[in-house]
């Protein structure tokens, strides 16, 4: 059954990669997914129609990833999970590559779970499942006790990954690196240069003097790095490995 799944989601990137071409082969992508599928976040569930919608959909994605420079996908591996006689969960490495205006080439790897459902002699693409918010920021005042403490635990428990909060009765922002437990500094510019979304930079002193200018002239500083590129491109790839939902 694992070979089954690893040559489905093989069609599934070469319908994909077709529709880097000239024209967007909307039924051979439409044809890899259930008339209706779901996907599942921390902000809960949405559900989409494998319908005219959906088509249009498609369309401007593939136009949005040619436009980035996308070159192709590939299946890194793929391990499945028989759920029962009809479905199966499937974990799907990829690796996406991007021409950059420069000419070289840049290739970003990422994972997607998804549920199968078996449909004549191969599957359907029912749901994906999204893990935890990466970052997740709290203005603290009244409830800096619990944003440091219960809800830092909670968050932790939960799988986020990075945790800022800035506290008003201190004056300071407060930078924490949940998986390990520590709590960050900024670089020596007193800059946040946060992890989970490159290119997020931001100005503690600004910040805290509520300097527009000198904030916004930071995070432009972030959005031109090459970093922050490479975040973009990979959460593109993401979007389109999982129907562009």
């Amino acid at each position: 059954m694992t070979e089954a799944v690893d040559r489905f989601f093989h069609s599934y990137v070469e319908a994909f990669n077709r529709s880097l071409g000239d024209a967007v082969d909307v039924e051979g992508i439409r044809a890899h997914f259930s008339d209706c599928f779901v996907g599942a976040g921390p902000q809960g569930a949405r559900c989409g129609e494998n319908g005219d919608e959906f088509a249009e959909t498609l369309r401007q994605g593939y136009a949005f990833y040619s436009s980035i420079g996308t070159k192709a996908m590939a299946v890194r591996g793929v391990t499945a999970t028989p759920i029962d006689v009809m479905h199966q969960m499937a974990r799907v490495d990829f690796r996406a590559s991007y021409e950059k205006p420069s000419g070289e080439t840049v290739e970003i790897d990422f994972t997607v779970t998804y549920f199968l459902e078996a449909r004549n002699d191969t599957f359907a693409i029912s749901g994906f499942v999204a893990g935890a918010p990466e970052l997740v920021a709290e203005i603290a005042h009244s409830s800096q006790a619990i944003d440091l403490h219960a809800k830092r635990r909670d968050y932790t428990r939960y799988g986020v990954l990075e945790y800022l909060v800035l506290t008003l009765r201190e004056n300071r922002l407060r930078w924490f690196d949940l998986p390990s437990g520590q709590e960050l500094e900024p670089d020596a510019d007193g800059i946040f240069r946060i992890r989970t979304f490159p290119g997020l930079w931001i100005g503690a002193d600004a910040l805290i003097a509520r300097d527009v200018v000198a904030l916004s002239a930071t995070l432009q500083h972030g959005l031109a790095t090459q970093e922050h590129a490479q975040f973009v491109a990979r959460l593109a790839a993401a979007r389109a490995a999982h129907g562009g939902l």
